[in-house]
């Protein structure tokens, strides 16, 4: 068998870096200043949250993004883009409730809690992300 081991390796551009570093700032950074201004130990907890999830961000485009430009495969792209979102939310809202328990004052109960505008912020929030990161691809 031959291998082909004379192909460049070529290493990530430094536009690629900042884009992923953005994408994992953008979420925790926007949501502590919003919600969080002088809570400290929250942006903490944000950034950590980031921190768990955005793995998921650097696979979805490796997953979705050949099969939409090279493959031509738009109904299996539509089905990982929702099997993706759905498995973000609910690493997202497990996460939640694990810092509501830990963090039970009054103001944090409300972002992380499970009502209908968090379930619509989070979507939109993984949405974008998602959306970036194929872009980034």
């Amino acid at each position: 068998m031959e291998y082909d081991n004379d192909r460049l390796v070529k290493r990530p551009y430094k536009m690629e870096i900042f884009y992923w570093t953005l994408i994992f700032l953008l979420y925790p950074l926007i949501n502590a200043v919003s919600f969080f201004p002088s809570d400290w130990k929250m942006w903490v907890v944000l950034f950590f949250i980031s921190a768990l999830v955005f793995p998921a961000y650097l696979l979805f485009p490796m997953v979705v993004a050949p099969r939409i430009f090279f493959q031509k495969q738009y109904k299996a792209a539509i089905f990982f883009t929702f099997l993706f979102l759905v498995v973000v939310l609910v690493v997202l809202f497990i996460l939640f409730s694990i810092v509501a328990q830990i963090f039970p004052a009054a103001a944090d109960t409300y972002y992380f809690s499970s009502s209908a505008g968090t379930v619509i912020r989070e979507s939109l929030w993984a949405i974008t992300n998602m959306g970036l990161a194929v872009g980034i691809f």
